[in-house]
């Protein structure tokens, strides 16, 4: 079994396909307990079926921030193969230490409002939960996913579930597919043991002990890291926002594998909330893939501002071109037509290329609904992308027209 530190933010979705069914019920009725938590600290003991044991502690308080996630892997013998740390505080500092490695980063509480800020692009004209920092770990085909992030729902591979197995008054048996068996408690809607097989090898965990709402102090007394002198890092260089930007459009292409009406208007749903995208994807940097440079972009638009400007002086408006682009009704044609005619000429890598500077990473899949609803994210992806790089290189452009 190994242990993966990896920060998880986890994505808001909205519900967009009635709930009729007694899981979907459970599912909501989950999240909503979840939601109302003020805090837990709890303890867990995961095995291998070829000996290992890992032990983790999990702790937080949703109101201050802080939050923790505390790991060790020992092998049949006891010998110690692992041992790692992740902290969340209140002033917004993430920690994740291994063996001897301490990395620090600013930012963390930033992360939240920029997560709150993917919430509102994707469900503009709906009521959203605000973010709150969430530590978390699972069990997937290769380890045990491990992190601190933001999210506005509860357990994430929830979106997995296939079958509601068992349910009583305390508990419920989901089947989650890939993530194998969950046991899930029904007043705090947290999962308290997770069963895996992988052909003939067993994973498994269970919750030992369970604290509810300890406080802020309880959580923050734990952490003996010493942070004296240790250089901050800025919080762009852990891939997070990369990783939750993709977590949340993954769970829109899950939702179209489960939903037919939703897979149906999937479309028409990313073209509503486009602008909505692009205005918060404005604020990532998105400078690392080549992109169209400006000594070919601004004869481009030295045409283009020309031949329209020099209609409408023949229709009597003295428009210019800094005019022509700066105003947002006559800016945006020219942008969404640019961005349409260089993503044509523009060859396959390149698209690959963007994907992967927004994702960090792949979106997932390859059959039937999901891989049409694949497709459709990854062009409503190019298309923002696009949009946003050519809409910086107008901008140079009208500031060299003005230095003129």
């Amino acid at each position: 079994m190994k242990f993966l530190y990896s920060a998880l933010a986890i994505a808001f979705i909205p519900a967009m396909a009635a709930r009729a069914s007694e899981l979907d019920d459970t599912l909501k009725a989950l999240d909503d307990r979840f939601e109302k938590l003020e805090g837990y600290e709890a303890t867990y003991e995961a095995k291998t079926s070829d000996g290992n044991i890992g032990n983790i502690s999990i702790g937080v308080d949703f109101k201050s921030g802080w939050a923790y996630l505390l790991s060790e892997l020992k092998d049949g013998e006891g010998n110690i193969i692992q041992k790692g740390e992740q902290w969340a505080t209140s002033d917004g500092l993430y920690l994740i230490q291994s063996g001897d490695r301490l990395a620090v980063f600013d930012g963390f509480g930033e992360l939240g409002k920029k997560f709150d800020g993917l919430a509102r692009a994707l469900a503009p004209d709906k009521k959203i939960v605000p973010s709150r920092v969430k530590p978390n770990f699972y069990l997937d085909r290769t380890g045990i996913q491990m992190g601190i992030g933001h999210s506005t729902a509860g357990v994430n591979m929830f979106s997995k579930a296939t079958k509601l197995l068992e349910k009583d008054e305390k508990t419920a048996r989901l089947d989650l597919s890939e993530f194998g068996i969950v046991e899930v408690e029904l007043k705090t809607g947290l999962v308290t043991s997770q069963l895996l097989k992988s052909g003939d090898k067993t994973r498994s965990f269970k919750r030992l002990t369970y604290t509810p709402n300890p406080g802020k102090d309880a959580i923050a007394k734990k952490l003996t890291i010493k942070l004296d002198g240790v250089p901050r890092r800025n919080l762009r260089e852990s891939g997070m926002s990369q990783k939750f930007i993709r977590q949340t459009l993954q769970k829109l292409i899950d939702q179209a594998g489960t939903h037919k009406a939703f897979s149906d208007g999937l479309g028409e749903y990313l073209k509503g909330i486009e602008d909505q995208f692009v205005t918060f994807l404005s604020s990532e940097p998105l400078n690392r893939s080549g992109f169209i440079k400006n000594d070919f972009l601004f004869p481009v638009l030295d045409k283009a501002t020309a031949k329209t400007t020099q209609k409408l002086r023949a229709d009597g408006k003295k428009i210019t071109a800094v005019d022509l682009l700066t105003t947002p009704a006559s800016r945006e044609p020219l942008v969404r037509g640019m961005t349409e005619l260089f993503r044509k000429k523009a060859p396959a890598q390149k698209k690959e290329q963007y994907l992967n500077e927004v994702l960090n990473g792949r979106l997932k899949g390859e059959k039937g609904d999901e891989l049409i609803a694949r497709i459709l994210v990854e062009d409503f992806i190019e298309r923002c992308y696009y949009r946003i790089r050519i809409g910086r290189g107008i901008d140079a452009y009208v500031k060299n027209l003005q230095g003129k």
